[in-house]
């Protein structure tokens, strides 16, 4: 069972979650440059569900799993058009391409989807960041 969060150990572990949204966005950059679009389609999945867990945790919505952090997403902020069903849809979408991409045979993801993606991506991170 976890334990309730102090205020102290919530708000340093929302910014560590933020900073690391920032630098796995950053990844992404890294990855294209070299060529390796398979490895750098994860990163912006990852990067939207590390700013999407601060801003559950800003509201004390516990999760467990990553379909647990989309749903409560959903739940909370999307269907309470608290963030723009656009914007969330990229989390979405992220979530599966990053799914297929890791667990589906024969899967390749080409450059320009990860070009796609990884602005919308930042834009996701912004919005969630206004959020917070």
């Amino acid at each position: 069972m976890k334990t309730e969060l102090d205020k102290n150990t919530r708000e340093a572990l929302i910014t560590y979650r933020l900073e690391k949204s920032d630098e796995t966005l950053r990844e992404v950059d890294f990855l294209i440059s070299g060529g390796f679009y398979s490895g750098a389609v994860s990163r912006p999945y990852y990067a939207c569900y590390y700013a999407a867990v601060p801003l559950l945790l800003k509201e004390s919505i516990a999760t467990l799993t990553h379909a647990g952090v989309k749903t409560a997403f959903s739940m909370h902020f999307v269907r309470t058009d608290k963030i723009d069903k656009q914007i969330a849809k990229t989390f979405y979408e992220l979530f599966d391409l990053r799914h297929n991409n890791d667990y589906d045979d024969y899967t390749v993801c080409d450059e320009a989807t990860i070009r796609d993606v990884r602005p919308r991506a930042d834009q996701f991170i912004q919005a969630v960041r206004q959020l917070i």
